[in-house]
């Protein structure tokens, strides 16, 4: 179209033409990133590259601030993203620290979107549930594609997190300008932890594009937290020598220094909290019913003649019940006597004498005693039956206690102690619960065991290791 309109005779499409032509020099090429926003265009694009890693430095920093209060290593591992992109930056782009960013060379920009996507999701992190793995490694690859040609930047960190009991801790670096020694290139290391040199640790550099660091845990042991996860800044910086040569004056050895700040996340021995929490029924003796027995004077009880001496024969009804005053469910007692009287429609009752009753063999028997002396009266035995049973459930739920890695933790309740559940935290905020007596696998404990006797219930529970050790 702006090819035939420069061929056009007519004026009005010469005018055509050339603005044309000046708008298709003057529009810049737009880079998206995975948010969709063109940072070359607009107040992005207009940014000075130096004032653009400025703000995003402070956005490191709030979100360190936030992952230190809260002991987060999935917090600090984002910061870490972004922390590593903007030094990737200012290393490759230093000469450009003066420049808009819509004046940078494409991949350069499309490298910038991948460090504001970082920020604006830094602004956005929301606290939330994440494991140990989730925290360990750091890979940005997708991201510094755009950095290829480059004579150094990351792709990936192995080690962010590490756990309190190592000897040492492992931290593996992949990128360009890391990797064994050449003739042409050499790199030594030196470590920083909160600002001041350390020397206790060994590296290790035997396969292509890896660095691996043995740091000595000792090293680290100011800054643990007891029952939170610390951290802690770490700064290594990379010292190359890279062989140039020139025509006129030889080879020459040129020298670098490059910086990588990372926060590394020391988990404590706390593997998290457990909770217990179970229905233990209430026994207790409840009445059952009243119950009643008769019996009746014999023929042997009626005196005939000389009966003002005649003392009466001593009679008793008795029966019992299962079980007595033992505190075992479904055990019956006799708990009082209701009545114990004469109950024939003779005025012959009031010669009979000495009425008594007894509850005896630990409340399983009972009687009513008397001294017969007259015809067959008729006599009632009534008593209050109390059986021994559930009287209402009572939920039980004890304190949350703190669970260290690898600790065999023994739970003892009430031996009738039903329907037990143990709830979990893991340090990282994920939330367990499990059924004692269901098969389940979680990452914070193992039931191993579950014993009752007198004394009461045990539950044994064995807390996993730490994850991925």
């Amino acid at each position: 179209m702006t090819r035939l309109c420069c061929l056009s005779n007519k004026s009005k499409f010469k005018s055509i033409c050339l603005i044309t032509i000046l708008l298709s020099f003057l529009s810049p090429i737009p880079a998206y990133g995975t948010t969709g926003t063109v940072i070359v265009a607009g107040l992005i694009g207009d940014k000075i590259l130096s004032e653009f890693l400025e703000e995003a430095r402070q956005a490191v920093n709030k979100a360190l601030a936030d992952a230190k209060h809260f002991g987060d290593a999935l917090m600090a591992r984002a910061a870490n993203e972004l922390s590593v992109l903007i030094e990737l930056a200012a290393i490759n782009f230093g000469h450009s620290l003066d420049k808009p960013i819509k004046t940078l060379q494409e991949e350069h920009r499309k490298f910038l979107q991948a460090v504001y996507d970082s920020q604006k999701s830094i602004e956005n992190f929301s606290r939330g549930v994440y494991e140990f793995k989730d925290s360990v490694v750091l890979d940005i690859r997708e991201m510094t594609k755009y950095l290829v040609g480059e004579k150094y930047y990351i792709q990936r960190v192995d080690g962010l997190s590490q756990i309190v009991g190592l000897a040492e801790y492992r931290i593996v670096i992949n990128g360009v300008g890391f990797g064994p020694d050449s003739e042409k290139h050499k790199s030594s290391l030196e470590l920083m932890i909160d600002g001041k040199n350390i020397e206790t640790f060994r590296v290790l550099k035997s396969q292509a594009s890896q660095t691996v660091i043995y740091i000595q845990s000792s090293a680290f042991k100011p800054f643990l937290e007891k029952k939170k996860i610390a951290i802690v800044p770490l700064t290594i910086i990379m010292k190359t020598k890279d062989k140039k040569r020139f025509l006129v004056l030889g080879s020459k050895w040129e020298e670098n220094s490059y910086k990588l700040p990372l926060w590394i996340s020391i988990f404590p021995k706390l593997a998290g909290q457990i909770k217990v929490k179970y229905r233990l029924p209430i026994y207790g003796w409840v009445d059952d019913r009243i119950q009643t027995i008769y019996d009746t004077n014999p023929d042997m009880c009626h005196c005939s003649k000389n009966c003002s001496k005649w003392s009466g024969i001593g009679m008793s009804a008795c029966t019992s019940v299962v079980g007595g005053n033992k505190k075992v469910p479904g055990y019956e007692r006799v708990s009082r006597v209701v009545s114990w009287r004469c109950v024939s429609n003779l005025n012959a009752c009031g010669f009979d004498r000495n009425l008594t009753t007894e509850i005896s063999d630990n409340g399983k028997r009972v009687c009513g005693h008397w001294v017969c002396r007259t015809h067959h009266l008729r006599y009632q035995l009534r008593f209050q039956v109390q059986r021994y049973q559930i009287k209402n459930i009572e939920e039980i739920e004890w304190d949350p206690y703190d669970v260290e890695y690898n600790q065999v933790d023994i739970s003892v309740m009430a031996k009738d102690a039903q329907d037990i559940i143990i709830e979990g935290k893991t340090i990282t905020g994920k939330r367990i619960t499990e059924v004692v007596g269901a098969t389940t696998n979680n990452e914070l404990f193992v039931v191993t065991d579950v014993k009752t006797d007198e004394t009461g219930k045990r539950v044994v529970i064995r807390i996993k290791g730490p994850p991925g050790l």
